[in-house]
Order: structure tokens, then sequence, then C-alpha cells
């Protein structure tokens, strides 16, 4: 088993309980300060000139502009197992097996509890013999939202880079907890004036999350804004209690998400943390100093004697969190080993089923693990190009990558659907040309990036719910009578322009149905149905739409959003 591997096993296992465990309110523990493990503090110099961005900007804002501090403490108070990563020693606490074990208990109360509140539409219900219940979890949680809601009190959010992906596991898993806890709250506070501030919070820090590299940790979020869609800002709309000043609230932050997805564009913050993330490995893998922390780390854990260090640094690199090894360069370097060896060839069979097991997997699985056995072929072949890279090679690889962000930067400046096109190339392989397959390094890794298929969703999503807010809102101010056009309908709440279609780069289209607003996309075949033909872009609504991106073998029919919301005259 690979130090990663071991490593990211003992953190599930002991740390990291489950995908969605929750725990009771307590105060961060004040003698050990949050952190990034291993994450930098600030920019090292040969990175203040040597990158094709100004990375300069972000280590500039002060600490206490930053939310990332308060967001950490946040997610301890949310999760003592997850975020406890943020707490370097913490482990060695005496009490932590047992602290670990009560949030482990009360999480599975809270997780089971939200299971059964959801009906068969997907949508939260709480009755009046639930709501003590559901007041009593949400009570535990009571100091973790208001340390959450104070970090967004702060200018900007700059998560700092580091290799050690284990930080965005527990990214993702506290914010899995979150949504279904914002969820609870939204449902639960339905009536008050504060119900639309879940909405608020979960997207925010969706946005601040977006950078975070890893294809996994996509989709993850993607899951996370779905569930915030479906239980925090849906119940809002569909509310017959609605009041006006929900509806505003709710519309203020429906506009600020959807500027958000689109003056700040998350493909090129997540590249350039994936920039940031690489050129230190490879500084550090060429001055030997990569060696030295997989050596430290495996004396950490008590597994120096189980594998010789060559075997180690292998592996680890081999099974490189979030980045799937490229299949077809190793299928081709075992090629042509097996033509002076055939004998390499049943190795290339075994192989071959290894995959073939791997892709019949749960599909939740296959987004944390990786192939064991293309991970040990890969192990072999990069101890044996690492052994041969001198500095012409390391300025290669740097050179590789400041390509691929140059081009992911000018496929961002383009617009739908033209941006999709040109991205689609870069997620799954460095550069749009082949200069990446002369590498020795990069090429043994998949970006497997998915992150512009959320972004197109993300902002389809939101400018569509956008516009039925506003619709509603017309409707309420002019006696139940629909808007003419989308356009009147979204003046009225002082946005000017039309949210775009990702599929068409057009302004999303309208309907009207049964005196309601309709909103449509024309999807991906990029033909305008009128709604008599749909394609279910986001999956089952019921489970919270865990599919993958885009990924339906038949793209026709249009993306259509509709409410049966109550109209008020």
């Amino acid at each position: 088993m690979s130090t990663s591997t071991t490593k990211l096993v003992i953190w599930m296992v002991a740390v990291f309980v489950s995908l969605t465990c929750t725990a009771r309110a307590q105060e961060p523990p004040t003698q050990i300060a949050p952190r990034i493990p291993n994450g930098w503090t600030k920019l090292p110099d040969w990175a203040k000139s040597d990158l094709p961005f100004n990375a300069q900007v972000y280590f500039d804002i002060p600490n206490s502009e930053n939310r990332e501090s308060l967001y950490l403490e946040s997610f301890f108070l949310f999760s003592f197992s997850d975020g406890g990563y943020f707490y370097p020693g913490l482990e060695k606490e005496p009490d932590f097996t047992a602290r670990k074990d009560d949030d482990r208990t009360t999480g599975m109360k809270a997780r089971e509890f939200v299971e059964k509140s959801v009906d068969e539409n997907g949508m939260i219900r709480i009755g009046a013999d639930a709501r003590p219940e559901s007041e009593e979890i949400l009570k535990r949680y009571e100091l973790a939202f208001e340390k959450l809601e104070s970090a967004q009190t702060r200018r900007q959010c700059f998560f700092h880079p580091q290799i050690d992906t284990t930080s965005i596991i527990a990214h993702l898993h506290i914010q899995s907890v979150l949504a279904e806890l914002s969820g609870l709250r939204c449902n639960f506070e339905l009536d008050s004036p504060d119900a639309p501030r879940n909405a608020r919070i979960l997207l925010r820090l969706i946005r601040d999350s977006r950078s975070l590299a890893e294809h996994f940790g996509q989709l993850s979020l993607n899951v996370s804004e779905t569930y915030c869609f479906a239980w925090s800002v849906r119940p809002l709309l569909v509310s017959p209690n609605l009041t006006d000043g929900q509806l505003n609230d709710l519309i203020s932050v429906l506009i600020e998400h959807y500027k958000g997805m689109t003056e700040v564009h998350p493909v090129i913050e997540a590249a350039k943390y994936e920039h940031l993330m690489f050129r230190n490995l490879l500084r550090q893998l060429e001055k030997g100093e990569y060696a030295a922390q997989v050596e430290k780390r495996c004396e950490d854990l008590g597994l120096k004697s189980v594998l010789p260090l060559p075997s180690l640094l292998g592996t680890e690199l081999g099974s490189l969190a979030g980045y799937d090894t490229n299949e077809s360069i190793l299928d081709d370097e075992i090629a042509e080993l097996a033509k002076a060896n055939p004998k390499m060839q049943d190795a290339a069979n075994l192989l071959a089923q290894s995959r073939k097991e791997f892709e019949q997997q749960d599909p939740a699985q296959k987004l944390t693990r990786q192939n064991k056995a293309d991970e040990m072929g890969v192990a072999m072949f990069l101890l044996r190009d690492l052994d041969s890279m001198r500095m012409g090679d390391y300025a290669k690889e740097v050179a590789v990558l400041n390509k691929r962000y140059k081009q992911i930067e000018a496929a961002c400046a383009l617009p739908f659907p033209e941006s999709m096109s040109k991205l689609e190339i870069l997620a799954n392989q460095w550069t749009a040309d082949d200069e990446w397959k002369s590498t020795k390094f990069l090429k043994w890794f998949q970006p497997e990036s998915f992150l512009h298929k959320v972004q197109r969703r993300s902002v389809l999503r939101c400018g569509a719910y956008l516009c039925l807010a506003a619709a509603m809102k017309w409707q309420r101010d002019h006696d139940g009578a629909p808007p003419e056009t989308l356009a009147q309908a979204l003046d009225n709440v002082g946005v000017k322009e039309i949210p775009v279609d990702p599929f068409s780069g057009g302004p999303l289209k309208m309907t009207v149905r049964d005196n309601r607003v309709v909103v449509y996309s024309v999807g991906p075949d990029g033909d305008d149905d009128r709604v008599q033909k749909r394609f279910e872009l986001y999956g089952n609504s019921s489970h919270g739409g865990r599919t993958r991106p885009d990924n339906s073998p038949n793209p026709d029919g249009d993306v259509v959003f509709q409410l049966d919301y109550t109209l008020r005259k």
C-alpha cells in the first residue's frame, strides 16, 4: 500500500469517519492554531517572478481580512473529525478517540434525521412532531454557523496551496455536512425572515472553495450546490407563506451568486491553484526535498520499515490524489517492454483485468480511489524517469505547465459555448497540443477536470432560478400577471441583462404555463424545442442530482426550470 494511500486510509478510518459525519459544537482547541498542513504561509521568492500570473496578490491579503482561518475554525465546530485535520497534533490529544467516537454518534443521528425528512420529490419536510428534534440538532451547530457567518464578513478568501491533498477531502466532507444542515435550518426557518441566509452562506462558501483543483472535489462541490438549490432555495420559492421580504432577500442572494460565478472565473482560479501545487512539487523533486518529506511522514506514521524509500516515493507519487494515472502512456510503455520480453504481455493482461474490476466499482468509491494496479505500474516508470531527469528536463515540465495555464486562461476568455469546447480538450490532458507527451513527469498524470462543466451547470442553474424569482416578484407586483419577457422581470429587480444560456451563448428563454413562468435553456443539442422535449441535465433531483456533469448519451431536448409557486395578487 502506498504512503499516501495508507495515510488516506488512516485518516478516513480514524479521522474522516463518515462522508457527512457531523460533530457536537465545541470551541476549537486554543493551544493549536488552525492551518492548512504544509501549506505555504508566504509566496516563495522563486515564485514572485517565475509564474504566468501574479500570485503575490493572494499572499498580500492580511490574515485579518482572509476568511481562511475562521472557515477552518467553523469546520472544526461542524465536524471534530474532519475539521480536526486543520489542527495538526490534535490526534495526539488524550481525549481524541473519545471525542471522535462522540462525533460519529452525534453526526450519524443528524444525518439519519435529514435522510428521513426528505420526501419522494427530494424536498426536506419537517412536520410539527419533528420540530423539537430538528431544533435540538440545529442547536448543536449554532456556534458553528455563527463562526461561518463571521468568516464571510471578511474581504476575501484564499486557501493556501499544498501538495498533500488530504485537506481537500476534509473540505468536501464538511461541505457535505453543511449542505444538509443548511437545508435543515432553512426548512426549520421557512416562516422566519432569516431563512434566505442559509443559501447565502453555503453558496458563498462554494464560490470560495472552487479554486481547490481536484476532480472529485469539483464534483462534490457541484453536489453541495445542487443540495443548496434543492433544500435552501427551492423550498422558499414554493412556500405558500413566502413573504415579500424573504423573496427580496433571496433574489439578492441569487444575484450575488450569479455575479460571483461569472465575474471571477472558477476554472482560472483552480488553474492557478493547480499550477502552484505542481510547480512546488517539481521544485521539491529537483532539490530532493520531496523525498525527505516522504521519509519523515513515513517515520511519523511508523511506516519507514514497510518499504524502502524509493518504493515509498514512487507509490506516493503514483497515487497523487485527484489526478488519475494516464492509462494510455502506461500501456505504451508496457507494450515497448513486451517487445523485448513477451512475459510483459501477461502483466498487461492482468492490468486490463484490474481496470475492468475497477470500473465495476460503485461510482462514489471510484471518485476517491484509484486503480492500484495502475498506481504500481506508474510508480515503477516514475522512478525511472525521475532518476534520469536533469535541469533541462525540469525546465520542460515547467514550460508545459506555463502553456497549460495560458491555454486555460485563453479558453475562459471566450464566450459560451466556445469556451466549453476549448476547455474540454484541456480537461483530460496537460496542453491542447501533444507537447506534454514528451515530458518525463507530467505525462503520467491525467488532470481529469470537470470544473468547466460544473461551471456551465452552475451558471445555468443560478441564472434560471434568478429569472424564476424575478418573475415571481413581477407577478406579485402586477396583480398576478406574468411578465411579457424575462428582461422585463429582471429589470424590475435591478438586473439589466438576461442571464446567459451556456449552451447557446444567447440569453435564457421563457414561456408561461398555467400562468406561471417557465425558464429554459436550449440544452446540449442547441435546438429550441419550446420545452416540448426535456433534457435532464441535473440527474435525479430526488437524490441531489448525483450524476457526472453532462454525462447523458442522448442530448436531445431543453433544460427546463419550473416551480409550482403560489400566485399572490
